[in-house]
């Protein structure tokens, strides 16, 4: 179905969240037996066409929009963007009430002026005749005002309490814009400050994570809550002392100070004299006695509730702290695009630069001041222009919007802002944590960085003051600290500032911390101790690659000829093939170019990248590098002699690989459970491409014993695979997909690229024995496409498959049915 197929014709749009989708089909039921043909998703979304590039061109083709209103779609950013997009684009909006809420945020500022039709009191049935005869009559062109007068149940909702000309005592500034985001949290947020029993409530964050705009924006919704005594906005920017917090205080009570008594005692009377208040600290964290003057005026005020914005917790009896986390992807995408489209009205998000503005988001952690910086790029640059500038990105964040605070106005002033309040000892560690790559805990941290104070306390006070993020790894129970990607980079420069004997020294331990775990982890792949060991290196991946980087400028080249050969196995197991290659090929130039390291090491590494191109298909490269690792150490005979075998028996010269294989297994000691079984797999895997199935079956079972007695569950899962393939040869299906399933569920959990393309190629060719010619196509699709990304050379294999099932199914049933793959993950077709 082409993009136009959806929308011709289809004068109705039908908006909802999906958890209203049952009164949506009502509502499109109703219209359509009226006559009035209506888009709806996801009836109308084409299997494999992209959700929104549907949406869009459903809502383009459309004149009216019905929204299903509830307290679902209320929260919904899909349907804010689907109500927002047809306001823009003059379409006619019916928001259509199917419980009594009214709406929030940038709805209540979209829908205020817009007829309502309430469907309550239920059942929802009896309100739909109405909404048919509104709908005809607006496509009729009669105006919405006589055609409210006309229909009964057709009445507005009472405007929201906070947008009322009644509006209570206090001082509270309009938002400039509709927050985006915090669609959960926010409620969440303001039921502690209307929850009579809280008295303090503080939003937590790095500066630029939206603290102040979701403070304002929960300060709006409390009001009612507050009807007595008020909501006062205090903005605290400048303010350094007690003083200065009570004198603004009192500013914003309109309350004038005095000599005598005391401005606490002033303030405090003034607040004491009043109904239930609630004041709002914004950004409280330069204020040294700020938690000091707060609680004091807590106590002199039963009735006021104090909610605060700050770097870090105030720490007083019965605080009740949220952290603002950044926003997620979704709504870090919305800001972009309403912020662009606020500088720039013609931007808009196309196929072409979705996938840019996706990893510019991505790359930008969420945060809310980051994203608006570089929304304000737009018109100027493309998102590309901006991801591709991304590394320069404290010069590029930047604005000269002139009602911003000097921190708000760039990235760096938020990030000095923070900075300056730090000890000296603090910022020292601040710059060293920045070594870390993706997370770290507090004892490698003690480990890591010099001891020129107490880390402990120094990891601590970054938590603190919202430096640092923190979170439970589930598998350790350990608490795991990481930072947001532009503090990190902001830290690596204060590092190297500090001269490069320093730098080097943190990097350097950095280095040999993470060699070491990961070649104590590597020892356990191939054992029964590899789930744990393998999820160890994943967690440790970036920092890994993060001391393979910083080693190449090192002082001793034998980190990082050490650190590629322990990176090997992490990265095989998971088809990152390419990255590999890069892997080995600075091990390997940095051990040709120092001559400093040893003939065994080297004899490693070329015997490493042979296997990494032999498996991309490259066999006389291949072999070259395989010979170079016999030529440098005679210590790796057994698996080189394994490799030879392999490149030998796809260059077709299966005598060749059989005596391979042979030496390679003479040479294994008896001890060598994982050498044997390894060189009785590839003899099996020769028998079976001669055509020698039950010698091929008795070699795989001998090789499995051997195997199972290593504790090697990966080889375990690839020899039952094989043993499945026998069983597909000799005609035995029932056995072959029973032996695929286990292995695939093994090779899934340890994430095994390679073998998990494998094993979908040939449940393919099981599903065609069997007749499913439909499902054939999906898992060879999703084969092609696995093989395709390590990238490796069996990929020809199913795209050879697929193409021989084009001509056989013909161009539409085929389509279909990769269309159907598409949609779906690969685990839903076994």
């Amino acid at each position: 179905m082409s993009l136009s197929d959806t929308s011709d014709n289809r004068p109705v749009f039908v908006s909802h969240s999906s958890k209203d989708a049952s009164a949506a089909n009502a509502v499109r039921e109703t219209l359509e037996a009226a006559g009035i043909r209506c888009w709806i998703a996801p009836r109308d979304i084409a299997p494999g066409q992209d959700w929104s590039e549907a949406i869009v061109a459903g809502l383009m083709g459309c004149r009216v929009t019905v929204l299903v209103f509830s307290e679902n779609a209320n929260a919904s950013v899909q349907v804010r963007r689907e109500v927002q997009f047809s306001f823009e684009n003059g379409k006619n909006v019916i928001p259509w009430r199917i419980t009594d809420i009214l709406p929030t945020g940038a709805f209540a500022y979209y829908l205020n002026p817009v007829h309502w039709l309430n469907a309550f009191p239920p059942p929802l049935d009896a309100h739909l005749p109405a909404l048919a005869a509104y709908v005809q009559a607006v496509l009729s062109g009669e105006s919405p005002s006589s055609i409210a007068s006309a229909v009964a149940v057709s009445t507005p909702p009472p405007t929201p309490a906070a947008e009322t000309p009644t509006t209570p005592t206090g001082n509270l500034p309009e938002a400039l814009a509709p927050l985006i985001g915090r669609t959960v949290l926010l409620p969440e947020w303001q039921s502690l400050v209307t929850d009579p029993a809280n008295r303090l409530v503080t939003l937590c964050a790095f500066g630029g994570m939206g603290k102040s705009r979701s403070a304002l924006e929960i300060a709006h919704r409390s009001v009612e809550s507050f009807s007595d005594g008020g909501v006062w906005w205090v903005e605290l920017d400048g303010a350094r002392s007690e003083t200065d917090l009570l004198e603004r205080i009192a500013g914003a009570l309109s309350l004038s100070l005095s000599a005598q008594p005391a401005a606490m005692d002033q303030v405090g009377e003034r607040l004491r004299s009043g109904g239930r208040t609630l004041l709002v600290l914004d950004n409280t964290e330069q204020i040294e006695t700020a938690s000091r003057a707060i609680s004091k005026l807590l106590k002199v005020a039963p009735k006021l509730v104090c909610l605060v914005t700050t770097r870090c917790a105030l720490e007083i009896s019965g605080e009740k702290v949220a952290e603002v986390p950044p926003l997620t992807q979704e709504e870090g995408e919305a800001l972009f695009l309403d912020r662009a489209q606020a500088r720039h009205a013609a931007f808009e998000r196309t196929p072409d630069n979705a996938g840019d503005l996706a990893e510019l988001v991505r790359h930008l952690d969420g945060v809310p001041l980051a994203i608006e910086l570089a929304a304000a790029r737009v018109g100027a640059m493309t998102p590309r222009d901006i991801l591709n500038r991304l590394s320069d990105r404290f010069r590029l964040l930047r604005t000269s919007a002139s009602h911003l605070p000097e921190r708000q106005r760039t990235l760096t002033g938020a990030i000095e802002w923070s900075y300056e309040l730090l000890s000296e000892d603090t910022r020292n560690l601040l710059a060293q944590v920045s070594v870390f790559a993706g997370g770290f805990t507090l004892e490698v941290a003690e480990q890591v960085c010099l001891d020129l104070f107490d880390v402990f306390e120094g990891i601590h006070e970054l938590r603190r003051q919202s430096l640092l993020r923190a979170e439970i790894d589930p598998k350790t129970q350990q608490v795991r600290f990481s930072q947001l990607e532009f503090l990190r980079d902001w830290g690596t420069r204060k590092l190297v500032e500090r001269g490069p004997e320093f730098t080097n020294a943190v990097r350097d331990r950095h280095a040999r911390f993470y060699l070491e775990m990961a070649e104590e982890r590597v020892k356990a792949l191939r054992t029964a101790g590899e789930t744990e060991a393998q999820s160890a290196l994943t967690r440790e991946l970036p920092n890994l690659r993060a001391a393979l980087e910083n080693s190449v400028t090192g002082s001793d080249p034998e980190i990082t000829v050490r650190l590629a050969l322990a990176l090997y196995l992490p990265l095989y197991d998971r088809g990152y093939w390419d990255e590999l290659a890069r892997v080995l090929e600075t091990g390997l130039r940095t051990a040709e170019a120092t001559g400093k390291v040893s003939p065994e090491l080297r004899a490693q590494l070329s015997l490493r990248y042979a296997s990494v191109l032999h498996d991309r298909g490259d066999l006389l490269q291949a072999r070259t590098h395989a010979e170079a690792s016999l030529a440098k150490s005679d210590a790796g005979v057994v698996p080189a002699r394994n490799l030879l075998g392999l490149i030998a028996e796809d260059e077709g010269r299966p005598d060749e690989a059989e005596q391979h294989f042979r030496t390679s297994l003479d040479r294994c000691g008896e001890e060598d459970d994982l050498g044997q079984a390894h060189a009785i797999y590839n003899l099996a895997r020769l028998a079976s491409k001669r055509g020698d199935q039950e010698r091929a079956r008795s070699l795989y079972e001998e090789s499995l014993v051997y195997r199972r007695q290593a504790g090697d569950r990966r080889g375990e899962a690839k020899t039952l695979v094989n043993l499945g393939a026998v069983a597909f040869l000799l005609s035995d299906y029932a056995e072959a997909r029973r032996l695929y399933e286990q292995g695939l569920f093994v090779l899934s959990e340890l994430d095994d690229r390679q073998g998990v393309a494998t094993l979908l190629y040939n449940l393919a060719e099981l599903a065609e024995k069997e007749d499913d010619m439909p499902l054939a196509v999906g898992l060879y699709f999703h084969s092609l496409r696995l093989f395709r990304a390590l990238p490796s050379a069996l990929a020809s294999l199913p795209e050879a498959e697929l193409s021989r099932l084009r001509e056989a199914l013909g161009p539409e049933t085929f389509e279909a049915a990769c269309a159907n793959a598409e949609s779906r993950p690969w685990k839903t077709l076994c």
